[in-house]
């Protein structure tokens, strides 16, 4: 009896765009296109949006607690990027302030992105998982998201050498032109 012959169900390569010595693989979260070191999260100045969209609410602490608690720590500056050991790098990106409206700002966004690249250089961080930010608790349009990637990405040297930009299943080839477009364009 013959052997089936393996059969490549998905080829990487049709699904990234490489600027800068980075390879930017555009894939849904359900689809692991490769290892990686470390995972963006969007966050907020209070560090109080969980990976879900909602209002973490530690130790089921009462609200008058919580509040109190927010109002007496410092909050974070939008734009910056804090990093969390464990198995699993996680980089907090800070991109929104829920006191203003809306609660991101582009310039957040772009700070957060340089500031990301930044961190995987000084930490030896080679691959990320990275969200568009603004998008999973704001309403930040991916094609700005991407033209901030491309600016961040075309002016890095570092360690960075994958990103795999999460977006949904039916996002994934718009987004990928899109992302090409703009990689062939001088921004």
């Amino acid at each position: 009896m013959p052997q089936k012959t393996p059969q490549l169900v998905w080829d990487i390569n049709l699904s990234c765009v490489r600027i800068n010595d980075i390879n930017i693989v555009v894939a849904p979260k359900a689809v692991p296109p490769f290892d990686i070191d470390a995972v963006v999260e969007e966050q907020d100045t209070a560090l109080i949006l969980s990976q879900s969209g909602n209002i973490t609410e530690p130790d089921n602490k009462p609200a008058w607690f919580l509040a109190n608690k927010l109002e007496s720590q410092p909050l974070l500056k939008p734009g910056s990027v804090i990093k969390k050991d464990g198995k699993t790098i996680r980089l907090l990106a800070i991109v929104h302030d829920l006191d203003m409206e809306p609660s991101w700002s582009s310039e957040w966004v772009a700070q957060a992105l340089d500031n990301i690249i930044k961190v995987s250089h000084t930490q030896e961080i080679s691959s990320i998982q990275l969200p568009v930010l603004g998008a999973q608790h704001g309403r930040f349009h991916i094609q700005d998201f991407l033209q901030l990637l491309v600016i961040a990405i075309k002016k890095s040297h570092g360690k960075l050498k994958k990103i795999w930009l999460v977006v949904p299943r039916q996002d994934c080839s718009s987004t990928l032109s899109s992302l090409k477009k703009l990689s062939n364009n001088s921004l």
